[in-house]
């Protein structure tokens, strides 16, 4: 974890999923993706909750750490949830990681379990009341396409991750 010692009582504003170009296919105009998750701060800062695995393993390694910037430039897309309710970065990572053991997570042998990992917790706060409650099923359609900066994007069946 590389998070900013500020940055851990700093009230979130919102909540972003970013879909990230993760470089080109081949030599097709396809793009893979990785999903991550950014808690939006004052000052365009931000804190990034980023699920991933070493290349050839599954095992997830949650990677927390602040950024001065709200929009990375790796993103294709991204989505937006306002918070409903008062709640800092701190506040998120005891209830995600302490509470609800999020950070204990098989990714998919596909390499899609980010995004699975992504509307978990997308759920969770909106089951904590932080985000608009219907914030998951709003967002599950998205989810299930591949995102491209040179091409539209294309159906992807969702992989599912393991929480253990």
């Amino acid at each position: 974890m590389a998070v900013n010692t500020s940055d851990w009582d700093a009230q979130v504003l919102t909540v972003r999923v970013v879909c990230h170009s993760a470089g080109r296919v081949g030599i097709s105009n396809a793009s893979d993706n990785h999903w991550s998750l950014y808690f939006i701060l004052s000052g365009g800062k931000s804190v990034r909750f980023n699920m991933r695995a070493d290349p050839g393993y599954i095992d997830g390694t949650l990677d927390i750490r602040s950024y001065n910037y709200e929009l990375s430039s790796s993103t294709i897309r991204h989505w937006d949830y306002r918070a409903v309710k008062y709640f800092t970065v701190r506040m998120a990572y005891e209830y995600l990681v302490t509470r609800c053991h999020y950070h204990q997570y098989n990714m998919s042998g596909g390499g899609s379990g980010c995004r699975w990992w992504i509307y978990t917790v997308i759920a969770a706060l909106a089951n904590a009341g932080w985000i608009q409650s219907d914030a998951a099923t709003s967002l599950w359609p998205d989810l299930l396409f591949k995102y491209s900066t040179r091409q539209n994007r294309t159906p992807l069946t969702m992989v599912r991750g393991e929480f253990y």
